[in-house]
């Protein structure tokens, strides 16, 4: 076999294994094309320990965070980045909604830790933070 002969058979099986490796590259495209979640773009899961959803202009959001210590916390501030609600989960699991004004929580509503056992409450303030309304007992269930 002389130098032109081996050199052609080795350009063909060079362009046989470029037209299998882009086969090959294709499919596998194709395959993870296919994967639920990722066709669309949107993976199935995102793990962090917080979410910031900011507005266009920087300046009202939703926070949804895990602390160390086993709270979670879910919040939304206004336009002038004052908290106006949020939900808190203990590490016990118990949950209370808060509702603010401008700078203090002005209503909540949730479950209490109460000598051992749980108890579900709402309390109402004024501007300054003062307890207005509460129910006369807490309320054991």
């Amino acid at each position: 076999m002389n130098l032109e002969q081996r050199m052609a058979r080795l350009e063909r099986r060079n362009n046989l294994l470029t037209t299998l490796l882009c086969l090959i590259v294709v499919g596998g495209v194709g395959l993870a094309a296919r994967q639920p979640g990722l066709a669309s773009g949107v993976p199935d899961q995102i793990v962090a320990r917080t979410f910031r959803v900011i507005g266009e202009a920087g300046k009202n959001e939703a926070t949804l965070s895990a602390t160390p210590d086993g709270f979670v916390i879910l919040s939304f501030q206004d336009l002038q980045g004052n908290q106006r609600f949020g939900v808190l989960m203990t590490p016990s699991g118990k949950v209370s909604l808060t509702w603010f004004n401008s700078k203090r929580a002005r209503l909540e509503v949730g479950v209490t830790d109460a000598a051992g056992r749980e108890a579900y409450t709402v309390t109402l303030r004024d501007p300054g933070g003062k307890v207005i309304w509460q129910p006369p007992t807490p309320n054991p269930y």
